[in-house]
């Protein structure tokens, strides 16, 4: 959550809490001397005392008015609850995206450098579905990336905000499809051992499951029924 949100969410935890605390006190204090009046207003009653020369306001307009201002705040407490639920599902779906960037990131990085090369970028570009050219990919490259000890490179905080930006519109499961394909050369399988080429023995064992090739289609439902 960044600061804004939490500033955001910390307010909103305060209306929250005042809203309670003035809907408790009406509910026992102002209840309470709405019983009195009510209890008075039966005394007069039995003294056949129709009209109260000290006030204009009748018990039936009390309690209409109590009631109005308890279910007028209560509507704000209810928005304000809304509100925070709506943030705490947007933080957790932030959470949740970072999340995917980083275990993207960790899938993509052969050899555990905490960074990606020029090659596990383009790969991790064509993985997600993202359609570019070497050149498109190389430019993209180098724009984000800073040298690690002589080498043009990317560090997960690079890679971040560029994949964050690439989640909002989200890879659909044809063109997913489709970069598998590119890799194969138009096939709907890749072998073991050339998926191993490509991803790195880990990764791909990791895709592979046991198995000596992979039917794309059966991986890509895999992952978007997740």
């Amino acid at each position: 959550m960044n600061t804004t949100s939490a500033r955001r969410s910390l307010n909103l935890q305060k209306q929250l809490q005042n809203l309670s605390e003035n809907l408790n006190v009406l509910a026992s204090e102002g209840k309470e001397k709405l019983e009195h009046v009510a209890a008075a207003d039966g005394e007069m009653t039995s003294a056949d005392i129709l009209v109260n020369n000290l006030t204009v306001h009748t018990l039936f307009a009390l309690k209409n008015a109590y009631e109005t201002f308890v279910k007028s705040l209560q509507d704000q407490k209810n928005q304000i609850e809304e509100l925070i639920l709506a943030g705490d599902e947007a933080a957790a779906e932030e959470a949740k995206k970072l999340q995917e960037v980083k275990e993207t990131f960790e899938f993509f990085d052969d050899d555990d450098s905490n960074t990606l090369s020029l090659t596990e970028f383009k790969d991790c570009l064509q993985a997600i579905g993202l359609v570019m050219n070497d050149e498109e990919a190389e430019r993209k490259f180098l724009s984000l990336a800073t040298m690690v000890e002589g080498e043009k490179m990317v560090s997960l905080e690079q890679f971040t905000p560029f994949m964050l930006e690439n989640l909002k519109t989200g890879a659909t499961p044809e063109a997913v499809l489709g970069a598998f394909k590119e890799l194969s050369g138009s096939n709907s399988s890749m072998s073991g051992d050339k998926l191993k080429s490509i991803l790195g023995e880990e990764n791909a064992a990791y895709i592979l499951d046991g198995k000596d090739s992979v039917e794309f289609d059966s991986v890509i439902q895999s992952i978007f029924s997740r």
